[in-house]
């Protein structure tokens, strides 16, 4: 194993790694609470109401569940990413030391599968897009951004740097990532390739994936703030639905005296109170 890391960045990047282990973890719990909150109110929408604002509601909902989703799912790469990073810096031995390197570059390669996928060069040399077309950066986040066009120019910057990333490190990456999940019949070969490992090369590959998701990290964070300052205005529509509606049918009310009337009114009622208590 190449090791040319000197004290001084192995003791920054222990801190680096604790600090992140210690604040990020406790953010999981805050997106697992946004997250059953939000499934909450489209199922109450969904059962109580379908006027126009409501169904403009639940749809940017759906659009924002994505978003935080996304945000909770790079969060936990980072994490795995800081817990692999504090493996290498406290290994007494050199086997823990390679042993965090390798699978440093399996969550590397599973996480950018995720992220932002492959594209498959097919034998007539032709390219693939199928699998990038269902990531997670294409397919939900890029949705979500349409909505938002002050955001695009920033998305396609994480986008390019995502590219990036991929020419510059993942020809590499292949051998190691494939013998770390599934080994070989010959085990030489997988010695060979912890030998052949390089600290300054993988922590290159930390560094740069890390430096990305960070990016996308304070990005998502702007979408969630756009999402929020949306959501406000449709709630306002949804509250100025209702009480109209509210008016318009106690001013019947009161002419015909129908209990129906005066039932649906209170139901009305009902529903106005529980969605602003969500």
């Amino acid at each position: 194993m190449n090791q040319i890391i000197s004290p001084e960045t192995e003791e920054k990047i222990r801190t680096g790694a604790q600090q992140t282990l210690s604040s990020f973890y406790l953010n999981l719990s805050d997106f697992e609470r946004y997250i059953i909150s939000i499934e909450k109110t489209i199922k109450f929408l969904k059962s109580n109401t379908d006027s126009n604002s409501s169904i403009a509601t639940v749809d940017s909902l759906i659009e924002l569940k994505k978003v935080i989703e996304y945000n909770m799912f790079i969060t936990i790469l980072h994490l795995d990413l800081s817990v692999i990073v504090s493996v290498f810096v406290n290994g007494k031995t050199e086997y823990e030391k390679l042993f965090s390197l390798k699978q440093g570059v399996v969550v590397i390669n599973e996480g950018y599968k995720k992220i932002y996928n492959f594209v498959k060069v097919e034998e007539n040399r032709d390219f693939d897009y199928s699998e990038r077309l269902k990531s997670f950066w294409y397919k939900n986040i890029k949705k979500s951004v349409t909505m938002f066009p002050n955001l695009i120019q920033d998305y396609e910057v994480i986008t390019n740097e995502l590219e990036d990333f991929y020419n510059k490190h993942f020809e590499s990456v292949k051998n190691i990532r494939n013998l770390t999940v599934h080994y070989d019949k010959e085990p030489l070969k997988y010695y060979e390739m912890l030998k052949s490992l390089d600290t300054e090369q993988i922590f290159a590959k930390f560094t740069g994936f890390i430096n990305v998701i960070s990016k996308m990290y304070k990005f998502t964070k702007l979408l969630l703030t756009e999402f929020e300052n949306y959501s406000l205005k449709i709630a306002e529509e949804n509250n100025n639905f209702f009480k109209n509606y509210i008016k318009k049918i106690e001013r019947i009310s009161v002419k015909t005296q129908d209990p129906e009337l005066k039932t649906q009114l209170q139901k009305t009622k009902e529903i106005l109170k529980k969605l602003n208590e969500i």
